[in-house]
């Protein structure tokens, strides 16, 4: 990933310099003209840096966030994707995606925890209603040495904030209660926690392999975050309960809610147990910096989403099912985006145009241009870099892991060049520089006479930041499985697999593979959501629920 060098380059931007200090100086809302795709990531990355401030990115669409926060790690490694979650308005035995889950709470609790985050997210994610920061905050449990509680009344907790409980935990969101211990895996850990009782008071503390169960680590505290992002309190399930009424087709949850259970559903019937509008806007900082990327594309594909979501909340409430207050699960488009509207907040336009929605305190110019494509022809590369240092430019050539290969094939076209690891220093007047880093890619900017070529623009490669592969039990593959055979779902116990379904829910085609339950239910799961599925071994048939 690169060094704060290539960032301090903007620097010697005269606009960069008067965008900069208009959004520390909080002079917004501001417009931004002239940066094509890969300045603004450059510049938001910058931005982000020189602020000190949290940062929303906001991203015309899901592909689009996802692409934007790709190219944003090469800059600030620990930036943050927060996707938005599925909303299937009629399934009421839907299983939510534990890595979806983990990756919303994850950046809910950095988000909570004021720390300066930079965040990525769609205008999808940012219409779609959530509980309020309170009820999350109130669901995060501290265990710490020393700590006096019952373990019943510790697992108590752990369940109303979303765990599940089971007789080994061996997966994100689980819990359980043995002899004088509580076993809780936290949805955003690597690992789970062992809380070992000497009667009423917290003896040891420890983290340990949830394969192996060998013992990684004694920890004096841990704080136990949410399961869920609807943790549902004795309030709420009566809030629940009564907006129910009447609903006959809803009878499972509100039994479930009477028991003091969280229906698998709850997320999709959130507005019925919270009554206070929140967004992930409520969960930001105070002075967090707003980036809105191409405000019109944003405007349109929000109408787009909303107008779909309220196409299938129609056919569904007349079949006779959902809930009409279901229709606050989505907040409108405009709604979203006039929250964004702060002194903080600038508005990336690729060509100058005017937005209706936000009004701009504050125009800003930049003349930019997009890094040539080379794809292999060295050629072509050579002849710019002579012409680029003619008129006195600095060259950067990102070619990250083949930054030998491309000092070598130069060479043979008769231009040698230097090749560094890391850029350390701000380069030179007609200097060229092969950096071993990766970039997303390059860029121009005639005022600072600056080229920057990046491998996509050389090889027509991209390079994605690589990250460590987090460790997780192995999925179930379908060539295991074979109609009639028993699997095990971590939250619904031992059903029968019957075969794999195609469904349409909110107008999205997927497949499901489908289990029977000794009751008649079926539970459909998305094929691509089998990590909480395992093949059932134990033998005994007649545990199948």
């Amino acid at each position: 990933m690169a060094e704060a060098t290539i960032l301090d380059l903007l620097s010697g931007l005269g606009e960069y310099k008067r965008l900069r200090s208009a959004l520390i100086q909080g002079e917004g809302a501001l417009s931004v003209f002239g940066l094509g795709e890969a300045h603004r990531i450059h510049a938001a990355a910058a931005l982000f840096r020189d602020t000190g401030a949290s940062m929303l990115f906001v991203a015309p669409s899901t592909l689009a966030a996802v692409r934007a926060h790709e190219e944003l790690l090469h800059y600030v490694p620990d930036s943050q994707l927060f996707p938005a979650r599925e909303l299937p308005l009629a399934v009421q035995h839907f299983t939510e995606s534990p890595s979806l889950a983990a990756q919303r709470l994850s950046c809910v609790m950095r988000l909570i925890g004021g720390e300066q985050t930079l965040t990525v997210t769609s205008i999808e994610a940012l219409m779609q209603r959530m509980a309020p920061p309170e009820l999350i905050l109130s669901a995060v449990h501290t265990v710490r040495i020393g700590m006096r509680t019952e373990p019943e009344e510790l697992l108590k907790k752990f369940i109303d904030a979303g765990y599940v409980r089971e007789d080994i935990c061996e997966g994100p969101g689980q819990v359980t209660l043995r002899g004088g211990y509580i076993d809780v895996y936290p949805l955003t850990a690597k690992n789970p926690y062992r809380i070992e009782f000497f009667d009423d008071e917290v003896d040891t503390l420890r983290e340990f392999d949830a394969v192996s169960q060998r013992s990684l680590q004694n920890v004096q505290l841990v704080e136990i975050p949410p399961a869920s992002e609807l943790p549902l309190n004795a309030a709420l399930r009566r809030n629940g309960i009564s907006a129910l009424r009447g609903k006959p087709h809803y009878s499972e949850e509100t039994e479930t809610l009477k028991a003091g259970g969280t229906p698998d559903n709850a997320l999709m019937l959130l507005p019925l147990f919270c009554r206070e509008t929140a967004s992930l806007i409520d969960y930001l900082p105070e002075g967090t910096v707003m980036i809105v990327d191409e405000p019109s594309r944003t405007e349109e594909s929000g109408k787009l989403v909303y107008g779909n979501f309220l196409d299938g909340l129609a056919s569904v409430l007349k079949d006779g099912m959902g809930h009409e207050l279901q229709a606050e699960l989505v907040s409108a488009p405009s709604d979203a985006i006039t929250a964004l509207d702060t002194k903080r907040t600038a508005l990336f336009f690729s060509l100058t145009r005017s937005y209706g929605l936000i009004r701009s305190k504050g125009l800003f110019r930049f003349e930019t241009r997009s890094a040539p494509r080379y794809m292999g022809r060295g050629e072509l590369l050579r002849d710019d870099i002579m012409s680029w240092r003619g008129k006195g430019y600095s060259v950067l050539l990102y070619a990250g892991k083949h930054s030998q290969r491309l000092c070598d094939s130069l060479s043979d076209l008769g231009l040698d060049l230097p090749v560094v690891d890391k850029l350390m220093r701000a380069p030179i007047p007609r200097e060229t520089l092969i950096v071993g880093e990766a970039l997303p890619k390059g860029f121009e900017y005639p005022e600072i006479k600056l080229a920057v070529v990046s491998e996509y623009e050389i090889y027509g490669t991209e390079q994605r930041v690589e990250k460590r592969p987090a460790k997780k039990k192995a999925s179930l593959a379908f060539t295991d499985l074979e109609v009639g055979d028993l699997v095990v779902h971590e939250a619904h116990g031992i059903g029968r697999f019957v075969g794999v379904a195609t469904l349409t829910v909110d107008k999205k085609t997927r497949d499901y593979i489908e289990l029977l339950y000794l009751a008649g239910d079926k539970l459909y799961i998305p094929t691509d959501q089998l990590d909480r599925v395992q093949k059932y071994i134990g033998g005994d048939e007649s545990k199948a629920k």
